[in-house]
């Protein structure tokens, strides 16, 4: 978290931070982990959500039915115009 506050350092940037766990979604314990503590934030081009009622809104249906399988998350989608 420091480091996404530091204002200096431009790596992790856009960080939000709420508890959007959610006990019925089967994910990793390191995603269920970051969940309690962080919306989304940015970093090296990419966004990592997680709020899974959110990514379920921003990432095709068709992806999240591919490849969210026996506990796999979907949790960073490519931003555009990075740095």
């Amino acid at each position: 978290m420091e480091k996404g506050l530091n204002k200096e350092d431009l790596e992790i940037k856009d960080l939000f931070t709420a508890n959007v766990f959610d006990s019925t979604l089967s994910a990793p314990r390191a995603y269920t982990s970051l969940s309690m503590t962080f919306t989304s934030f940015k970093c090296r081009g990419f966004s990592l959500m997680f709020d899974h009622k959110q990514v379920i809104k921003v990432i095709d249906p068709k992806i999240i039915k591919k490849y969210e399988k026996d506990g796999s998350v979907i949790l960073v989608k490519k931003t555009i115009h990075s740095y």
